[in-house]
């Protein structure tokens, strides 16, 4: 089985525009994120570092270290997350 189709269903999804931040830099961290659709681009200070699509863990380096995000999160086109 593929390890994304055990997402596909997943009840706790949100949907974010183009142009949306997910999350910002320096902001606490709660929660990381499962690229389902989409790609969202991960910046500092304006600079792009990569774009992740499906199957891209973001978010996931502030909850490891339990520290501020270290980047910041927005979406490139309409991009759903678990």
């Amino acid at each position: 089985m593929n390890f994304l189709q055990l997402f596909d269903d997943w009840a706790d999804t949100e949907t974010h525009q183009a142009g949306a931040v997910i999350f910002s830099d320096k902001e606490p961290a709660d929660a990381l994120f499962l690229v389902l659709e989409g790609e969202v681009a991960l910046s500092l200070r304006g600079d792009t570092l990569s774009n992740e699509g499906r199957g891209a863990l973001i978010g996931e380096m502030a909850i490891i270290e339990d520290a501020p995000r270290s980047e910041t999160a927005t979406a490139v086109d309409t991009v759903r997350l678990a």
